[in-house]
């Protein structure tokens, strides 16, 4: 039998120096979240934060889009939106998605320091390894403009750290942790299936290569696959219930002649592959008993690491959402209201959030926003009404929105429904048609 060393190296939470570091990072992120959304500096929530907020507090009204909104997309994991819930007591803006990409920035700190700790690596190089992590510019996007690519990252390198640890240690506490925190990385991003089936694989070829007692596979096995399959199976049973359609959320998986995409993009749509693979690497570069050279060099990986991802993230920020989209989307906004103030513009999908957000009553009025799109749901609720509607140009995330994946073609001008152009010539990303009604 192959006995392994029994110490992990995965601590348990709660040491003073852990809450020390915790709190000191929660706090500096969410002074700096606040004040980059100040009044003074404007709001620089992402549009992913605005729409999460939206959904949770539809969720909380208990109106259909939130629930739909909850479950409804395989691109708009819910495991996101499900942390913002709590903090809508706090604020109603898209700051509150700002509070949990701070929570699980500090979470992602405290846990690299603990980390470091237990390989024995001094002090200063732990505070400033952690320091330079958490200056990423990925980092500090995502907790400034609340989106949750801090949460998808911090998942990954978490689980990351837990699989070196049950490889070093079979401690079977690792190995729960490896498949929780799977489960909610794959909540958090769809694409972590890939991840965690190349770890099943490891998994697989690590016990072929060992001698165990008997049963010894099976239960590992079970003890990794159980709360995947759980967490799956909850998202698959509530499309069931909801929308009606268990495999109504993998909409979108599939290219059509009018939504062309590859396999590549598939897997790094909206995913932050290489946002993940920093901290990643500041886990592997960690090693137990080194000493004097060793230890030194060791601390020089990890300030080397975080500076190229310093360097690299500028980069990766600088592709991200541009405000030349929350403009324009102001743009088409303000078009709407002042052209088509007697009409109805319908808006369907998570963009909607975006569209309506910060109206007043009577300017929301003018939106039908509907989570799913029915047609003719939509035109015996407008009866009387001229009506119109907004299709967003069907590439990254708005290939996912419901009008582009029930009606693929509607922005090229595809017949399934019967249109009639009426749009903005200089309009980049939006199209807006006049729907024909039968009696017309």
């Amino acid at each position: 039998m192959n006995i392994k060393n029994s110490e992990s190296t995965i601590e348990r939470p709660g040491s003073r120096e852990g809450r020390t570091v915790f709190l000191i990072i929660f706090v500096a992120h969410l002074l700096l979240a606040a004040l980059m959304n100040s009044g003074f500096a404007g709001s620089l929530f992402s549009g992913e934060a605005v729409s999460r907020t939206g959904v949770a507090m539809d969720l909380l009204a208990g109106d259909v889009k939130g629930r739909q909104g909850l479950v409804g997309s395989l691109y708009w994991a819910p495991l996101p939106t499900l942390l913002v819930l709590p903090f809508l007591m706090l604020t109603s803006s898209g700051f509150a998605c700002c509070i949990v990409s701070a929570l699980v920035a500090a979470g992602a700190g405290t846990f690299l320091n603990s980390w470091w700790r237990r390989h024995g690596i001094s002090p200063l190089v732990r505070f400033g390894g952690v320091l330079l992590y958490e200056i990423q510019p990925q980092v500090l996007m995502s907790v400034i403009t609340g989106a949750s690519a801090v949460v998808f990252s911090t998942l990954l390198f978490m689980s990351f750290a837990c699989l070196l640890d049950w490889l070093r240690t079979s401690k079977l506490s690792s190995l729960a942790y490896l498949s929780a925190l799977l489960a909610l990385a794959i909540l958090t991003r769809y694409q972590s299936v890939v991840y965690a089936l190349a770890v099943l694989l490891i998994l697989l070829v690590t016990l072929v290569g060992e001698r165990r007692e008997k049963g010894y596979g099976e239960a590992t096995l079970f003890t990794f696959l159980v709360p995947l399959f759980y967490a799956t199976g909850v998202w698959f049973a509530a499309n069931w219930l909801i929308m009606g359609d268990p495999i109504f959320f993998l909409r979108g998986v599939l290219p059509t002649c009018y939504m062309r995409t590859d396999l590549y993009t598939t897997l790094t749509e909206g995913c932050e592959w290489r946002m993940a693979l920093i901290p990643m690497l500041l886990v592997a570069v960690a090693r137990p008993g080194m000493r004097g050279l060793a230890s030194a060099l060791m601390g020089m990986a990890i300030v080397l690491i975080c500076l190229i991802g310093i360097i690299f993230g500028v980069e990766s920020v600088l592709r991200t959402e541009r405000t030349s989209d929350r403009r324009e989307v102001a743009k088409v906004v303000a078009y709407c209201l002042e052209n088509h103030a007697a009409d109805r513009v319908v808006v369907a999908g998570y963009r909607g959030y975006e569209l309506t957000r910060g109206l007043k009553p009577e300017e929301k009025k003018v939106f039908v926003h509907r989570m799913s799109l029915y047609l003719d749901k939509v035109l015996e609720q407008t009866r009387g009404k001229s009506l119109y509607i907004l299709v967003p140009k069907p590439v990254g995330k708005n290939r996912w929105e419901d009008v582009n994946l029930k009606f693929p073609g509607m922005y090229e001008g595809a017949p399934e429904v019967t249109l009639a152009e009426h749009g903005e010539p200089d309009w980049e990303n939006w199209r807006l048609f006049r729907i024909v009604r039968p009696d017309d």
